[in-house]
Formats: structure tokens, C-alpha cells, sequence
């Protein structure tokens, strides 16, 4: 189970969809990820004009526990 995730330009919630047939229907628990800006984005984006962002990512062990089960993580 792969998955992308998706964040707004805020630091409102995520979601995030397996790497197979993503659509707006089939979005999965992102599974203990967290993620926050620490350099957002600029205010106003727009088609074709580059940006750089840097956010952090939290996996907690509820995380660890899923990618061990289901075979992404291969070793505790």
C-alpha cells in the first residue's frame, strides 16, 4: 500500500490516496503521518511560476505498526 498525499497551501488537513487509480472517491487514512509548513508557500500562486516550500512529516508508531503489516516497512 503506497500512498500520495496531498496538502492545501494552509496548514488545514491532508489527504491522501493510493499511488494506483487516485480519485476524489478513494481517499485513505493517512495512517499516523503528520505533516506542517515551515516555510508556506506564497500567498498568491500561479500556473508556471516556481516556488519552494519546507514542511515536516511526524510518523508516529501507529504509522510504523501499518507500514510493517502491510508490507512497506519490512523489518520492526
Amino acid at each position: 500500500m503506497h500512498a500520495q498525499c496531498w496538502h492545501d497551501l494552509d496548514n488545514t488537513e491532508y489527504d491522501c490516496w493510493p499511488m494506483e487509480h487516485p480519485d476524489e472517491y478513494n481517499m485513505i487514512d493517512c495512517a499516523g503521518l503528520e505533516m506542517s509548513w515551515v516555510d508556506r508557500p506564497p500567498e498568491k500562486v500561479r500556473s508556471g511560476e516556481e516556488f519552494n516550500v519546507t514542511y515536516t512529516v511526524t510518523a508516529s508508531y501507529d504509522f510504523y505498526q501499518m507500514a510493517v503489516t502491510h508490507g512497506i516497512l519490512k523489518y520492526r
